[in-house]
């Protein structure tokens, strides 16, 4: 197991931590494609696989040992006559999605959605359990789907009851998807630290083992995406460091049952579909902005590698930088031995990636350029080697800005404002600033002489 996080901590003045933050915050979401098997099911009929407590080691004729059935297939039809409540939401919810998207039919979703209590989740009898989780389960998706939060006291006790009643992977992607939706940066501020906090606290209550061990890897990897978030959540309300680092922790054991085993020949190592890599690059980057380090980087680096131009033809240009930023922040990291990645292993991953970035030079945006920086900063090697793509960028940048005075023409004592009137700017600002200052090199003089134009 890892080390304590105290004694992994990477100094909270790390160059380019609070860029890193405030631009990942600004980058487009994973696409809808990846949520809609969780985020449209409206639990009448759900199918899932679950341990089953009865299967026994068995021997065959020559003394084999085989297990019967170590898992068994469940099937639940969930009705919600008898509780009006219930039932008014279910029906408000299928029609909107899959009927009638009027106005009135939102409208007849969102009154159900508010006159639902915490009561209409409490079961009487232990086989009505299932029926229960899959309404809780609904209403968190109605919740995304009519575009009403739950109230702070709501999520609080549902996701205070729902680890000990969550019975399946299926069940857990569910509420972890819903969960990504309620974190996303634009929520506000206040009600989102209170849905991190309950978040935290859900993760604490489950039982031993179930989170991440018991969950799919698509449950993996949602379950990253909402931690990746609410430790941004955290960071920007002050949250509890308690809360945090806990966190980090679970992202940190979910990552590692993310890497790839060794294979044999009955059990292969699984495929890292696309979600789960970029997924991982942002958990790296994220895990860089809290300022915490990453003792697994030897396992990721070889899953995260993209070497073929049809592989990297495939993510978009801030997908890519991203990447690149993730693998300098993974190949800077030593291994378990403290030995560094050699300039050839160096070479061998970040090349592709900067060949493929320099030939798109002119559609970087700002966030994509501070992304790329930040990598270039957190690696010495990299920064070294290359030197063309940043001056690039920078260069690309300055005729921006010059073209953009130009057409407002403004006035000489209006000009300063230009680093500082968005938050993107402000963060190239500060990660410029660090570049000139950390070393004498060909970067630090391109950042200062793009401050110094930008300023005069």
């Amino acid at each position: 197991m890892a080390m304590p996080l105290s004694h992994r901590s990477v100094s909270a003045n790390v160059p380019g931590v609070r860029s890193l933050a405030i631009v990942l915050r600004a980058c487009p979401p994973p696409s809808f494609h990846f949520f809609k098997r969780w985020g449209m099911h409206d639990f009448h009929t759900s199918k899932w696989t679950r341990l089953n407590p009865s299967a026994k080691t068995k021997r065959t004729l020559l003394g084999r040992s085989c297990i019967d059935k170590p898992t068994i297939d469940m099937v639940s039809v969930s009705r919600y006559g008898g509780n009006t409540r219930r039932e008014t939401l279910a029906t408000a919810f299928r029609l909107y999605r899959s009927m009638d998207q009027s106005e009135r039919a939102r409208e007849a979703g969102q009154e159900a959605l508010r006159a639902i209590q915490f009561t209409d989740f409490s079961v009487d009898e232990a086989e009505e359990e299932d029926l229960a989780v899959d309404f809780a389960c609904l209403y968190l998706n109605a919740c995304v789907l009519f575009g009403v939060a739950p109230t702070q006291e709501m999520m609080s006790q549902l996701l205070s009851w729902l680890p000990k009643s969550l019975y399946s992977s299926f069940h857990w992607e569910c509420v972890l998807c819903a969960l990504a939706v309620y974190l996303r940066p634009s929520e506000k501020t206040a009600t989102a630290a209170a849905t991190a906090a309950a978040f935290v606290c859900m993760i604490r209550g489950a039982e031993v083992g179930t989170v991440p061990g018991s969950l799919s890897r698509d449950g993996k990897t949602l379950l990253l995406i909402v931690i990746n978030r609410a430790i941004d959540v955290l960071l920007r309300a002050n949250g509890r460091a308690e809360d945090r680092h806990h966190l980090l922790e679970v992202q940190l054991q979910t990552m590692e049952l993310l890497c790839p085993t060794t294979p044999t020949s009955t059990a292969p190592s699984p495929t890292s579909s696309r979600e789960e890599r970029l997924t991982l690059v942002d958990t790296i980057c994220w895990r860089y902005a809290a300022g915490v380090s990453l003792p697994i980087a030897a396992k990721l680096v070889p899953l995260l590698q993209v070497k073929t131009h049809a592989g990297l033809e495939e993510l978009s240009v801030s997908q890519c930088a991203r990447l690149f930023c993730a693998l300098c922040i993974a190949l800077a990291t030593q291994d378990s031995s403290g030995t560094e990645w050699t300039l050839e292993r160096h070479s061998h991953v970040l090349d592709p990636i900067v060949r493929h970035l320099d030939e798109r030079v002119r559609v970087h945006s700002v966030d994509e350029v501070v992304i790329l920086l930040v990598g270039l900063q957190a690696n010495r090697m990299a920064r070294t080697r290359y030197k063309k793509l940043p001056s690039a960028l920078l260069d690309h940048l300055r005729e921006q800005q010059q073209q953009q005075r130009s057409r407002q023409n403004q006035e000489t004592d209006q000009v300063p404002t230009s680093l500082k009137s968005d938050d993107s700017l402000l963060a190239l600002s500060h990660v410029l600033s660090q570049l000139a200052m950390d070393a004498e090199d060909a970067l630090a003089d391109a950042a200062e002489t793009f401050l110094t134009d930008s300023v005069l």
